[in-house]
């Protein structure tokens, strides 16, 4: 019976362990998730702008607001919702660089930057 009580403390504070690391994963998820949504944008950008380059129509690309961010994403609908873009920069000529800031609207410490390919 002392054997039982001992390995139940045991399975007690094993849980106790376990639960404390995974409560500190959320922090990593969400950076990860917006590492993930800035890769996407780059890749879109660069299509984007292969594309206009080319005599193709494409998605406009000329600043860093919401509307354009969500112009790029398959989903269009994680700018404003999900994430939100902070910065006001723009740009004019077709092959400039643009460096956007965007964050999670969840856990506004969790930001990324992302350069984004001009194609007004």
């Amino acid at each position: 019976l002392i054997e039982l009580v001992v390995v139940i403390v045991i399975l007690g504070i094993l849980a106790v362990a376990a639960t404390a690391k995974f409560q500190d994963l959320t922090a990593e998820a969400r950076a990860a998730a917006i590492q993930g949504v800035a890769g996407e944008l780059a890749s879109a950008s660069a299509i984007n702008f292969a594309k206009v380059a080319a005599g193709g129509t494409g998605v406009t690309v000329d600043d860093c607001t919401n509307a354009t961010l969500n112009s790029l994403t398959q989903q269009g609908t994680a700018f404003g919702s999900r994430y939100t873009s902070t910065d006001t920069d723009t740009c004019a000529n077709l092959g400039d660089s643009l460096v956007c800031t965007f964050n999670d609207t969840a856990d506004t410490a969790v930001t990324v930057d992302v350069t984004l390919i001009c194609a007004p």
